[in-house]
């Protein structure tokens, strides 16, 4: 409970504008990381297909 309250007043010197300031910066991070691993989701299956055709000759490669 001691370090919660260390916080607070912590919060509470270093002023309104400085904490909004923080809270933005952590938001656009948040939210560029998740653009970021949702594009990285979004990529299309073609290259696993392709990898798929180019190991076709060589059947050790698809086990591992």
């Amino acid at each position: 409970m001691d370090a919660l309250q260390t916080i607070v007043d912590l919060f509470g010197s270093l002023g309104s504008g400085l904490i909004a300031a923080l809270f933005g910066l952590v938001a656009v991070i948040l939210v560029w990381l998740i653009a970021r691993a949702s594009r990285r989701g979004s990529v299309s299956p073609e290259p696993a297909a392709k990898r798929a055709r180019n190991n076709r000759y060589h059947p050790e490669a698809e086990a591992g």
